[in-house]
């Protein structure tokens, strides 16, 4: 009886492993459905969202990538399309000189409600930065430090972030963070670090993700507690890693303050972090 012809070992090789950078890449097209566009026709791309009214992307890209460059931070811009939105999107990745990713709070920059010190010196004009206006490389520095925070992430653990349209009436755009795996554990624990340790770092989760969702709670408490005003957590077992936060918030009322109990998880919500509250 004639031996079977059996497939060679390499049929049965296991896929090739995939970086986190490649694994991120690839997180980044699912969630935006479309596909990273090469270095020779970026420059078509550019004058699609020129031409149909999505410059404001572009200004707020270069201003973004400006004031990282000026605190010494490498930045690189990338385009992916995108049948999400329905148009290309800038995305920046940004680290240190030593390799690590980095996120800044540039949100709190373009929001103008939020009442931020933006200028230098003497001067302290609240208005939104705009990068054409600030030519000299030591004044960007210096602007930019002055109001701009960074979450680093290590090596492994790369962040984009992509500039896309606002829903917000305020500002016409916001910088969204995609994390990759190991850099989004790493943003849930440096969050509860900062509720458990009350470290002043800057945190997305913390910052743009948990207050805002909190803030809201309040709100439909009370509606003494201001749009913007930044709700005071006292950590009542938040895990440590990040995957439960669970606080004790305050709601002013008119003759007392009233506690209320927080507790949620962060989740990926179609292409941004929200806050899920649980009983």
């Amino acid at each position: 009886m004639p031996s079977p012809i059996l497939p060679s070992s390499s049929s049965f090789s296991p896929p090739p492993q995939i970086d986190a950078a490649q694994a991120l890449d690839q997180k980044v097209e699912t969630l935006l459905r479309g596909r990273y566009v090469s270095a020779a026709a970026e420059t078509f791309v550019e004058d699609y969202l020129k031409d149909n009214h999505f410059e404001a992307l572009l200004v707020h890209t270069r201003e973004l990538a400006l004031l990282a460059e000026a605190q010494g931070f490498d930045v690189s811009l990338r385009f992916c399309t995108s049948k999400e939105l329905g148009h290309p999107v800038p995305l920046l990745t940004i680290r240190t000189q030593d390799g690590e990713y980095a996120v800044p709070s540039i949100n709190q920059v373009w929001d103008p409600v939020i009442p931020l010190e933006r200028g230098i010196g003497e001067s302290k004009e609240k208005q939104t930065l705009a990068a054409e206006e600030v030519e000299d490389s030591e004044m960007q520095a210096k602007l930019g430090s002055s109001v701009l925070a960074f979450e680093t992430f290590a090596k492994g653990r790369p962040v984009q972030v992509a500039i896309i349209p606002s829903d917000s009436s305020e500002v016409s755009v916001q910088a969204l963070p995609f994390f990759s795996e190991g850099a989004l554990d790493d943003a849930r624990q440096h969050a509860a670090e900062r509720i458990v340790e009350g470290a002043s770092s800057y945190s997305y989760i913390l910052d743009e993700v948990v207050c805002p969702a909190v803030r809201e709670c309040i709100r439909e408490e009370s509606a003494l507690f201001g749009k913007r005003e930044r709700p005071e957590l006292v950590d009542a077992g938040t895990d440590g890693k990040g995957s439960i936060f669970e606080c004790i918030t305050y709601v002013p009322m008119a003759e007392s303050t009233d506690e209320l109990p927080i507790r949620g998880v962060v989740y990926q919500d179609g292409l941004s972090l929200k806050m899920r509250f649980l009983s």
